[in-house]
Order: structure tokens, then C-alpha cells, then sequence
């Protein structure tokens, strides 16, 4: 990646950690534009569609990265685990889980990809699953958004709260 670029790229993650996703969206198509060969810009500017939750332009920017004549093969486990986001918000929660699966057995355990992990768990009601899947975020990257990951392990300990008394009158 050319200088240019990266500096956006740094830029556009100071943006992700303020939650600035349209702002970090933004500063990724200009790198993109600064080096239009740098498959790292096209991870990066994928994970930032995902983020606004612009999840066809994600997958398209991940086809575009593997039209790429040359690759970080070390990104590959990311990017199918953001491409297993992708499916999960289609809907398609198996093909969402395999590609998960590979990319946490390929050591991608970006806090991302097991906030995917754990919400599959979450939408097939497994619930002390997805929280021993966030625990392991909030333990391993307490500072990956915060809010986000405390917002999400109270969601799940209030459900499997529920689903346990519900269980418990039953």
C-alpha cells in the first residue's frame, strides 16, 4: 500500500473507533482511489461497507480484492469471515457459519468476526453459546468498542435469563 493510502486507511481507523463508520467509509474510497492495486484497501474499505451496513457493496469489494493480480494471503481468513457477516444478514445462517468456522479456525479472531459467530448463536437461540462467544471478545479486546460488546452481552444474559425461567415453569 502507497503512503497515501496508508495514511487514509490510518484515518479511517481512528474514524471505526469513534464509531464514524460513514466518515471511515468515506476516507477508505479515497485510499482505494490512491492506490487501486493494494488488496489491503480493498479488505479494509469491504469491512467499512459492513460496518454501514452496505452488505452487497461489501461482498462486491471482496470480489473485486480477489480480482487482484497480487494478494495478502494473510487477509484471506477475514475476509471470508466478513463474507460469512454478509450471508448472516442475508439470512443464510449456514453458509454465514461455515465461513466463520474457517476464518476463527484460520486464527481470524478479530472481535468482529465472533460478534458474527455469536450472533448466529443468538438468532438460533443458543444463548449461553453467543455469551461464552462475547466473553471471549470482552476478555481477549475489552477495548473493541465497549458499548457495543457490553450492550450486546446484556442482551443475551437478559434473554437466557428469560429462557431459563421460562424453563424453570415449564
Amino acid at each position: 500500500m502507497n503512503y497515501r493510502a496508508s495514511r487514509l486507511v490510518n484515518k479511517a481507523y481512528l474514524q471505526f473507533e469513534k464509531q464514524n463508520y460513514q466518515q471511515a467509509l468515506e476516507l477508505l474510497k479515497q485510499a482505494r482511489e490512491k492506490d487501486p492495486q493494494s488488496d489491503e484497501v480493498y479488505a479494509y474499505l469491504g469491512e467499512a461497507y459492513i460496518y454501514n451496513e452496505l452488505y452487497e457493496e461489501a461482498m462486491q469489494t471482496f470480489d473485486e480484492r480477489e480480482k487482484l493480480k497480487t494478494k495478502s494471503a494473510h487477509l484471506d481468513p477475514y475476509i471470508q469471515g466478513y463474507r460469512g457477516r454478509v450471508y448472516l444478514e442475508r439470512g443464510d445462517f449456514e453458509e454465514a457459519e461455515k465461513l466463520i468456522d474457517i476464518a476463527m479456525k484460520n486464527n481470524a479472531n478479530e472481535p468482529e468476526i465472533l460478534i458474527t459467530k455469536a450472533l448466529i448463536h443468538m438468532y438460533r437461540n443458543q444463548m449461553q453459546q453467543a455469551l461464552q462467544v462475547m466473553r471471549k471478545v470482552d476478555f481477549n479486546d475489552p477495548s473493541f468498542y465497549y458499548r457495543k460488546i457490553k450492550t450486546l452481552l446484556k442482551k443475551l444474559s437478559k434473554q437466557k435469563d428469560t429462557s431459563e425461567k421460562n424453563e424453570h415453569e415449564s
